[in-house]
């Protein structure tokens, strides 16, 4: 019997890994899905109505994007079962939807920025094929300015948890992740609460912080990897959120000092043990060093 486990249990490690699928609405030029793809999803559908992108995707879809099925298309016009369809998948089966919404009403590069712009409306069109989707986890990328529309955020964030999601969000810089480009995006992430997981993010990876403050004797970037919210944050800490321009990541101002404070004190006390155990290896070094015993000269000219 344990040797029929074991062979079981040897047969499924040589299974291949299945990959998770993905579709993309409001697509572009599938920049997104292009980031999912490479991560190792595979992406099936993208959804989109402009022509000129919908032409780059047809020119990039054999290289980039062998099993996507293009649906140009008003997404006002689409059912969720409809592109399901498209791809052989049922509601409830798909990994992974994502996508970022027209940001023209949101931006703060537009002096008539407004949530009842039309184009801003469509995010409610994501929402809505989050609800006749059922992914197990989606992503909605837009512009830093979509969180100066509070009570619009919140209304969002709301219809997505009644969908039957664990729904959070965060604020993040491309720049902290290595892209020679300062491009700060609000992510909204949520997680079907039937998996029982909380969605995550990246702390950030490359650094300008230290330069910035080369007399402070505790690395600022060391302090921003602490007090980065991995979880993000929710509902209720809208109206708190805020960007901390020095450690360059969003926080709860209401939570900032303290969090602020318990990094310094576990940055120290990481520290102090990290010379502490390298103080007793040197020591321990010495001593093993002593107790070597080296034969006398004339012995090992004997010994020849």
């Amino acid at each position: 019997m344990a040797k029929e486990t074991s062979a079981v249990n040897n047969m499924n490690k040589n299974k291949k890994q299945r990959r998770l699928k993905a579709i993309e609405l409001f697509a572009g030029a599938c920049g997104m899905a292009l980031g999912l793809q490479q991560a190792g999803l595979d992406v099936v559908a993208a959804v989109e109505i402009d022509k000129w992108c919908v032409a780059t995707l047809e020119a990039n879809k054999a290289k980039a994007f062998p099993n996507m099925n293009i649906i140009q298309a008003d997404i006002t016009t689409l059912t969720g079962k409809y592109i399901l369809d498209k791809v052989g998948l049922s509601k409830g089966q798909l990994d992974v939807l994502s996508g970022g919404p027209p940001c023209q009403g949101f931006t703060y590069a537009s002096s008539k920025r407004s949530p009842i712009d039309p184009r801003s409306k469509l995010m409610w069109q994501f929402i809505r094929m989050v609800k006749e989707i059922q992914p197990r986890y989606f992503v909605i990328e837009n512009v830093r300015g979509l969180l100066s529309f509070k009570d619009f955020f919140r209304d969002l964030l709301k219809s997505l948890e009644k969908c039957g999601y664990v729904v959070r969000f965060n604020l993040l810089d491309a720049v902290s992740y290595g892209v020679p480009q300062r491009r700060q995006r609000v992510l909204i992430d949520g997680a079907r609460s039937d998996l029982n997981i909380v969605p995550i993010y990246p702390a950030p990876t490359h650094f300008d912080l230290d330069k910035k403050a080369e007399k402070s004797l505790i690395p600022a970037s060391l302090v921003a990897v602490k007090c980065f919210a991995e979880h993000g944050f929710t509902r209720d800490e809208v109206d708190d959120v805020w960007w901390n321009t020095k450690l360059e990541i969003m926080m709860n101002k209401k939570k900032a000092a303290a969090q602020i404070e318990q990094a310094v004190n576990e940055i120290i006390l990481e520290t102090l043990f990290e010379n502490i155990d390298k103080g007793e290896k040197h020591m321990a070094k010495k001593k093993t060093k002593k107790k070597v015993k080296r034969p006398k000269a004339s012995r090992c000219l004997l010994l020849r």
